[in-house]
């Protein structure tokens, strides 16, 4: 049976890292995540379609997206038929998801294994995370990220832990530690 493997948690966490450790090592797919945002300097290249706000409410309208979420012209979503190419192709996929997504992601109708990465303590680690990585941000945008996780996380947090499958706090373990930890759960 298919399984989508969804991870979730805030700004500079790890997500992406993880997923494509996952993608890499263990030939699990990756369909293409949709949104309307502008193009950021830390978005993983092919990660993204870019569409605008207008053509994602068509989609969505339509019925086409798996889980969309987002506000404003930073909408954010999973097309149906990428997410159903990648599970025929590979028979696992990894998304990535927003605290947001948890009540459409609970009613998919899939094998589901939900990790949820976060931080001890959300600021600090955004700020540090900045700072060690390649992707280093303007202060405002850094600002901006950490709100929205502070915000996340006291609006979802509770209901995160409840059904996720695996909690990592990823300021106290290496990436491979956090993956190997991963695969356990998953295997």
């Amino acid at each position: 049976m298919s399984k989508i493997i969804a991870i979730t948690g805030p700004s500079m966490v790890g997500k992406t890292t993880l997923t494509n450790s996952l993608k890499k090592l263990n030939g699990f797919s990756v369909p293409k995540h949709i949104t309307t945002r502008e193009k950021r300097v830390d978005d993983e290249n092919g990660f993204y379609r870019y569409v605008n706000v207008s053509d994602f409410n068509k989609l969505k309208n339509n019925n086409e997206l798996l889980l969309y979420s987002g506000a404003g012209n930073r909408l954010y979503g999973i097309l149906k038929e990428d997410l159903e190419a990648c599970l025929n192709k590979y028979e696992n996929a990894v998304i990535n998801i927003s605290y947001k997504d948890i009540f459409q992601y609970n009613l998919l109708e899939y094998q589901k294994i939900l990790i949820a990465l976060t931080f001890h303590d959300l600021q600090e680690g955004i700020k540090n995370r900045n700072s060690i990585t390649n992707r280093k941000m303007v202060y405002k945008e850094l600002l901006m990220r950490i709100e929205v996780a502070m915000f996340d996380h006291k609006s979802y947090f509770d209901m995160i832990k409840q059904y996720c499958d695996c909690l990592i706090y990823t300021d106290d373990l290496t990436e491979k530690e956090v993956y190997e930890k991963v695969m356990r759960k998953i295997k």
